[in-house]
């Protein structure tokens, strides 16, 4: 075994990582080599895999050459055109081998990550080291910081969009935590606005007091920055006192309403005493879920909505998709009925990772109406017994990845079942946007891009049913 990249800081915090490969008289195994023969598996055929991976047809054959050489055995066998097409698949020496190396690779992972959880993280900010890149955006982030730097001792200023008038970098609700030495994470939109803002914050940070602040956007007027989005923002900047232990119980009450998924909001105070947490919103005349709103003496900023997405496998795309879908705030579920690939180590930003068996799945998993379903599996087959069962009781998405023709078949055989057509058409296959992707990560964006654009839809249609 060759290790690479045995530790990889980078400037915004640490990571470890480690590359095995398989050594003879010659490297033949790896990375590269384990996702081709996997491409291979999940698409029927080498040459596609070589398509997507991005290498040449006679690059993935040599690949392959080397790994029969040195094992003494095939790992690809193929059948040449004939009635029902070309096909590629693997030997079941090639399955063993990367159901050992997966397996390896897993162990060792584990291992790793305990040996960087003692050396590095343990010591570390929530919001830095120990947790993901785009958690440091969202409120739980923002909150996780808090706890850490009241826990220091330190003071701090939370920044929050309560007001906007036209064009502007953030929308209502955005959020920054600054401290003494300036920003420490979350943005209000960069740029001009978001320099003023810290440097207001630090002004609330000296004189240890709470104001808001109007900005101007346009390249005219009095309180104009010098930026042409044409709007106006005004922005509230709360001091915390470390010294308060109101903020520690706020800030644990709240990270624990985000962890159980409850809707709710956090009331700032624009007279300055401390936010609280609102469960409901009666009593409060036009609070409604999921909506920010500014009274006389409050501004209300809603918890925020993360909608689970469920992946039914956990193939190269799912390992591509899931950190995307992570970061642009949904919640997500891995179902694979492969041990290797349900691993929790091939997805760190998944919230569940489970290994199930595709035929039975109300036994381990329930699904909602308001979840996103992505269905990638490691065959058509196991992909119509999926949707199958999924559209018995439609969620608010699904999505099934596949060419045209597999879509005609797989839809012909739901019809047979007595599906409606209608519940059918709404399944979206091919899935992702238009984009020509070819790539696992190119695939990735496409989806993920989809997903967005019909969860803006079905929000603004919760908020405004006419549409």
């Amino acid at each position: 075994m060759l290790p690479e990249q045995p530790y990889s800081p980078g400037p915004a915090g640490f990571r470890a990582a480690l590359r095995f490969r398989l050594l003879a008289e010659r490297v033949f195994y790896g990375p590269g080599p384990h996702k081709l023969l996997e491409l291979t598996r999940e698409l029927g055929s080498l040459s596609e895999a070589c398509r997507c991976m991005g290498i040449s047809y006679t690059k993935g054959r040599k690949l392959i050459s080397t790994m029969e050489q040195q094992l003494g055995a095939s790992v690809i066998e193929t059948r040449q055109g004939g009635k029902g097409g070309g096909f590629s698949h693997l030997t079941p020496r090639a399955r063993d081998l990367m159901a050992r190396y997966s397996a390896f690779c897993l162990e060792a992972e584990n291992v790793l990550q305990a040996l960087f959880q003692k050396h590095f993280a343990a010591s570390a900010p929530l919001g830095f080291c120990g947790g993901t890149a785009e958690r440091n955006l969202t409120m739980e982030g923002i909150f996780t910081q808090i706890l850490y730097e009241l826990e220091k001792g330190h003071d701090m200023s939370l920044v929050t969009i309560i007001s906007q008038d036209g064009s502007s970098p953030r929308g209502l609700g955005a959020q920054m935590l600054a401290g003494s030495q300036g920003r420490i994470l979350g943005t209000v939109g960069g740029g001009a606005v978001e320099q003023r803002c810290t440097d207001a914050a630090l002004l609330s940070l000296t004189e240890r007091r709470s104001f808001s602040q109007n900005f101007s956007l346009r390249q005219d007027g009095a309180e104009s920055i010098g930026m042409v989005c044409g709007g106006d923002v005004t922005a509230w900047f709360q001091f915390i006192d470390a010294q308060d232990p109101q903020w520690a119980d706020l800030s644990s009450q709240l990270l624990t309403a985000l962890s159980q998924h409850r809707t709710g909001w956090l009331a700032l105070c624009l007279d300055g005493a401390p936010p609280f947490l609102v469960q409901t919103g009666e009593g409060v005349p036009g609070l409604e879920p999921g909506r920010c709103l500014q009274t006389g003496i409050r501004f209300y900023l809603p918890l925020p909505a993360r909608e689970r997405a469920v992946i039914f496998g956990g193939g190269h795309c799912a390992q591509a998709l899931v950190p995307l879908l992570s970061r642009v705030g949904f919640r997500v579920t891995v179902v694979d009925s492969r041990s290797e690939y349900a691993a929790q180590a091939l997805f760190p930003q998944a919230e569940t990772v489970i290994c199930g068996d595709y035929l039975h799945i109300s036994q381990y998993l329930e699904l909602t109406p308001s979840d996103y379903v992505v269905i990638m599996t490691s065959g058509h087959s196991f992909d119509y017994e999926v949707q199958r069962q999924v559209l018995q009781h439609p969620p608010a998405y699904v999505g099934v990845i596949g060419s045209r023709s597999k879509a005609a078949f797989i839809n012909q055989k739901l019809r047979q079942d007595g599906l409606p057509e209608e519940t059918i058409g709404s399944v979206h296959t091919p899935i992702g946007t238009e984009i020509k992707a070819v790539t696992p990560e190119e695939i990735a964006v496409s989806i993920a891009g989809e997903m967005i654009y019909e969860r803006a839809l079905l929000r603004e249609r919760a908020h405004n049913p006419a549409l």
